[in-house]
Parts: C-alpha cells; sequence; structure tokens
C-alpha cells in the first residue's frame, strides 16, 4: 500500500497542470487462466483516497482481465463499502468478464464510470479478421484487409457499449 501511494503521488505531481487524468489501481486484478485477482481493501481504499490526488481509481472486486465470457462472480459487498468511502469515479479493469446486467447495475449503484472492455474489442477484431479473409481469400493488401476488419467491427462495438445501459 505504502509503495502504491508513493508511486501515484508522484504520478499526479508529474502531470500537475497538464490537464490529464490519472487512474491508479488499488488491488490486484488478476488475469483468466493466471494470477487470481486480489480484491480491493476498503480499508486500505480510505488510506489511498486520502493520500492521493488520482481522478479515478480501479479496483478489483472479482473482474479479471483476459476473461473471454462474462462469467466473473461480483464482490457485491466489497463493492458497497469501497462505493461508500470513494469520493471520485471508480473503474473497472477486466470488464469484458462481466455480465451486461451487472456492468449496468455498477454504473448504476457503485459510481463505476468506466470499464475497460479489451478482450471484447480484441475478440471482435479477431472475429471479423477471420470473416474478412474467408470471405475474400485472395486479399492481401494489409490496409484492405485493416479496413474491412474495422467496418466489421462497429456493430460488436456500438452493442458492447449500449448492452450496460439499454
Amino acid at each position: 500500500l505504502a509503495a502504491n501511494i508513493r508511486l501515484s503521488q508522484s504520478v499526479c505531481r508529474l502531470v500537475e497542470g497538464m490537464d490529464v487524468s490519472v487512474e491508479a489501481e488499488l488491488g490486484q486484478v488478476g488475469y483468466a487462466g493466471g494470477a487470481h485477482s486480489q480484491g480491493t481493501d476498503p480499508d486500505e481504499a480510505a488510506v489511498f483516497l486520502q493520500e492521493v490526488p488520482c481522478d479515478a481509481l480501479a479496483i478489483s472486486i472479482g473482474n479479471s482481465h483476459l476473461q473471454t465470457t462474462a462469467q466473473a462472480v461480483i464482490d457485491w459487498p466489497r463493492a458497497q463499502a469501497i462505493f461508500e468511502i470513494a469520493d471520485r469515479p471508480l473503474v473497472i479493469h477486466g470488464g469484458s468478464g462481466i455480465q451486461p446486467k451487472d456492468r449496468k447495475r455498477l454504473t448504476q449503484d457503485f459510481g463505476v464510470r468506466k470499464f475497460n472492455i479489451g478482450t471484447s474489442l480484441r475478440q471482435a477484431f479477431g472475429a471479423g479478421l477471420r470473416q474478412v479473409l474467408a470471405d475474400e481469400p485472395l486479399i492481401f493488401d494489409r490496409l484492405k484487409i485493416l479496413s474491412a476488419t474495422g467496418k466489421a467491427m462497429v456493430a460488436p462495438t456500438i452493442k458492447l457499449l449500449t448492452e450496460n445501459w439499454a
């Protein structure tokens, strides 16, 4: 905790007056199939938030990086305890593994204002890339491939963004 506070304070000092947002992380968000998450301790969060002038705090409440299915089990009491002491927006890394109904609840009731959903977006990109190559097996120009793949990502991206708040 002390090392995280020192490092986070130094980042905040470094960007002071630069109109830059600082997002700090407390707890450990693990990886699907790898290191396990260690939930954010609400008591440590209270100390951290008093000491670090970050703009947002990323927390660990059952979320994991690189989850390819929405199977995260949210620790609702932990989320509630952190929300009650947080005086700034909360962030969830590993948001792809969280069910849309849980993301909606976290935004509405627990102060979460940002979800990182990179795994879902990479899955959409991979599916789009495979489809482009299957539809046009002779295509070789990377710009044409990526342009078509980008177009294929529009609908899945809109679905990901809207399913949380519909």
